[in-house]
């Protein structure tokens, strides 16, 4: 039985009036490996800066 390392559901970010980061849902199992991958100017940058700030248990990012 898996256990959930990260889930995420609606999620968005919005840079200069641009979404660039737009998640419905993500699970990602502990033990699992996931891989982001994109044009330049797609938001990956932007995912990760953005995951780092948000609190356990979706929690906000600080405004």
């Amino acid at each position: 039985m898996s256990t959930a390392l990260l889930e995420v559901e609606r999620y968005r970010v919005a840079l200069g009036g641009r979404t660039v980061v737009d998640i419905e849902r993500l699970s990602i199992d502990a033990g699992e490996l996931a891989v982001v991958v994109g044009d330049a100017g797609s938001g990956k940058t932007a995912l990760a800066a953005s995951a780092s700030t948000v609190q356990h248990h979706g929690g906000a990012a600080p405004g």
